[in-house]
């Protein structure tokens, strides 16, 4: 019978891949006049006082223009 046996520090080498995607979309929504004025306040509030207003995450906007993702990668050698 064979034995196996293990030798210290060998080990299978690795490299890691860290990948980050970005995607870019304009995308547009209507305003009321009510709403525009809200919001003018809002962006021109130089206090900090005035939050964003609630209904902003509730626009339906839609996709007006959008570019192809582009990605970066950065690797690093991965030693145990």
């Amino acid at each position: 019978m064979k034995v196996l046996t293990i030798i210290d520090n060998c080990y299978m080498a690795k490299i890691e891949r860290f990948i980050t995607l970005t995607t870019w979309e304009w995308r547009e929504a209507e305003l009321t006049e009510e709403q525009l004025v809200e919001y003018k306040a809002y962006q021109n509030d130089e206090t900090g006082e005035i939050e964003e207003p609630e209904w902003v995450d509730e626009l339906e906007f839609e996709l007006v223009r959008d570019k192809c993702p582009a990605d970066e990668y950065e690797d690093e050698l991965i030693e145990d």
